[in-house]
């Protein structure tokens, strides 16, 4: 059986110049905290390089209302990515907040110091980014797994400026008890029933905070859904809770530009209970506050009729009906490993769009209709017999759909089933992180090197130097090069591959335009690239498709791991510098090759990768790359790399 071929990583350290070409205002105060702003993002790093945020800011926002934070998972964990989700930021825009990640916030240090951190830092972003209302902003927060301890924390540290929060399969936090101003915070607790990493105690833990904070009256509610270390379907109801809590808290007059925002208070007899001893019922019992007729201590507090619907499709167990959309599908989300969990926001649709809405009920049969919902407004109901779907047009009021269902049986019993949001966008606004690059305007003048022809000595292969052997090419030969001629240059067969390669990677040719690169791979197994991914949320898929992945940096090994230049790792945990560039180039097939690649950077302490066609790369960058079938179980990589990359 033909196994795909894994990546390939070769690190090559090329000791030139780098002309730094990163666009942004970079501060250091005298505490050694770095502060940067490139008009789009504001970045800090603290001074011992650990603790790191990014803060996405909506362009052309006069004023910023709020700020939506995302926790990490593990202690060492990023979030920074979150801050770049262009569906959150749909959202966001039409909020008017901004978008937070965070690096190295262990949950349990945040209330004491974090937070701490967090908002100082809100401070001097205002001061750089000249939007002073930053420094006042509310805040949303929700966090998985450390994150879910951080949102905790953050909640207890600073609750006036809390709008709503979710704490997804958390273990605890710190304060062990939670602030009284905290319980006036509408909040919910979610763990996994199968939750192997925090297991019991964490279920323990959840019910200890919720049985003493609903006794002092706390706008909190409880959940374990039937799933493991995971967001399961807490994400689909924090952005739900995010637009009705927001709609419900945040004075229409308000503005941080001004100061403090006071977020208005809700009275716990105006949102509804759940029973949490009914989870495994068939469907959580739900009631408004005054018709609740249990013990009114013993339920979970929900902010209003909407979060009741919604929070009972994700807090009922083995629910057997299912919701989708035709037109687009949920969200996925790659950032679920226990040490890297951040959630993704869910699909962006047109406000004005007719779309359907399909039930699966194959697991429960004995149904007459079933209602489908947007929170708790009815949006149609399907009856036996006919088509499972409905359609409806998207209305520019929501900002958020949150679809549910209800079945009701011949027999008097109802189901639902699990939730599924997505945003209505408002065409208007744009929120893309687009840079505008500019066009690469050096001439490739294929003039051959100085050293040409000249006698050179060979060097014995070190796997550990950082030495660039570099052939001199003559002016005939540089012209050989073509990126669009589907064959290797005929230069390459200069090259004494005895000494210099780098596992199925023979090494270079340099002149004074740049350099050439020639990758030689043996596999038997081609895999085609789909196209059809490009600039979609599936373009995250790239590196599963046969990639070569190649990391260069402008200085030696050597330069690079002396303590005096610590300052230029992007993070303690790689070796991975401000000058580092990597290029993730996938091979395709003859028939279905990739129509671009990924070129990553620092921007400014986090590493990001970014897509660009080869037209696109060739215009801006300079850069010339061709995909070469060379037989049947071989092909290569031929590119061209201009110097004005470092």
């Amino acid at each position: 059986m033909k196994k795909q071929l894994p990546n390939l990583i070769i690190l090559l350290f090329i000791s030139v110049l780098f002309t730094g070409r990163i666009s942004s205002q970079s501060i250091t105060l005298k505490s050694g905290d770095k502060y940067s702003f490139d008009g789009n993002y504001l970045d800090f790093r603290d001074s011992a390089d650990v603790q790191m945020i990014k803060m996405w800011i909506p362009p052309q926002t006069k004023i910023i209302r709020g700020v939506f934070i995302s926790g990490h998972g593990g202690g060492g964990g990023d979030s920074r990515n979150f801050a770049r989700d262009e569906n959150i930021r749909a959202l966001a825009m039409r909020l008017g907040f901004g978008v937070a990640g965070m690096h190295n916030f262990p949950g349990r240090m945040v209330y004491d110091k974090g937070a701490t951190v967090f908002f100082n830092t809100l401070k001097e972003f205002a001061r750089i980014s000249k939007h002073p209302e930053i420094a006042h902003l509310p805040f949303v927060i929700y966090g998985s797994s450390n994150g879910g301890a951080t949102t905790y924390g953050f909640v207890n540290h600073s609750p006036q400026r809390a709008i709503c929060f979710v704490a997804n399969v958390s273990a605890g936090g710190n304060p062990q008890v939670p602030v009284d101003a905290a319980l006036k915070v509408p909040g919910i607790f979610i763990m996994g029933q199968f939750d192997a990493l925090v297991g019991q105690r964490g279920i323990d833990r959840m019910n200890e905070i919720m049985k003493n904070a609903r006794s002092r009256k706390a706008l909190w509610c409880p959940a374990i859904e039937m799933k493991g270390h995971e967001d399961g379907f807490s994400f689909d109801v924090y952005m739900k809770f995010v637009e009705q809590a927001i709609a419900a808290r945040y004075p229409a007059n308000a503005n941080p530009l001004k100061g403090p925002v006071a977020l208005k208070e809700i009275k716990e007899e105006t949102g509804w209970l759940a029973d949490v001893s009914t989870w495994s019922s068939g469907l959580t019992y739900i009631a408004p506050y005054n018709e609740y007729s249990k013990n009114k201590e013993e339920a979970g507090w929900l902010l209003n009729k909407d979060m009741a619907y919604v929070y009972r499709s994700m807090a009922t167990h083995f629910n057997p009906l299912s919701v989708k959309v035709k037109e687009f599908d949920r969200t996925y989300n790659p950032h679920i490993e226990p040490g890297t969990m951040f959630s993704l926001g869910g699909p962006v649709c047109e406000p004005g769009k007719r779309i359907t809405i399909t039930c699966h009920a194959d697991d429960f049969t004995d149904w007459d209709r079933i209602e489908i919902f947007n929170g708790s407004v009815l949006l149609g109901e399907i009856q036996k017999g006919g088509m499972p779907e409905i359609q409806i047009t998207t209305e520019s009021s929501n900002l958020v759909y949150c679809l549910t269902m209800l079945s009701h049986g011949s027999s008097g019993i109802q189901r639902t089933s699990s939730p599924m949001h997505f945003f209505i966008k408002d065409p208007e606004l744009s929120w893309a992180d687009s840079p505008k690059l500019p066009l690469y305007t050096r001439t490739k003048t294929n003039a051959g090197s100085v050293n040409a022809d000249k006698a050179s000595s060979s060097i014995p292969v070190n796997p550990f130097d950082s030495i660039l052997v570099a052939y001199g090419l003559t002016a005939d030969f540089e012209r050989q090069y073509s990126s669009s001629d589907d064959k290797v240059s005929d230069f390459w067969q200069r090259i004494d591959d005895k000494k210099d390669k780098i596992l199925m990677t023979t090494r270079k040719n340099a002149t004074p335009d740049g350099l050439y690169l020639l990758f030689e791979i043996t596999d038997d197994n081609d895999v085609a690239w789909p196209n059809a991914f490009t600039g979609t949320a599936n373009e995250q898929f790239y590196l599963d498709y046969d990639v070569m992945d190649v990391l260069m940096d402008s200085r030696s090994i050597a330069a690079i791991s002396d303590p005096v230049n610590k300052r230029d790792l992007v993070s303690k945990s790689f070796g991975l510098t401000a000058n580092t560039r990597q290029y993730q180039i996938a091979c395709g097939t003859p028939k279905e090759r990739p129509m671009g690649f990924r070129r990553a950077m620092a921007e400014p302490w986090d590493f990001h990768a970014r897509f660009y066609t080869f037209d696109n790369a060739r215009k801006h960058f300079g850069i010339e790359i061709e995909n070469i079938k060379t037989g049947p179980f071989t092909k290569a990589q031929e590119w061209f790399i201009p110097w004005s990359e470092y």
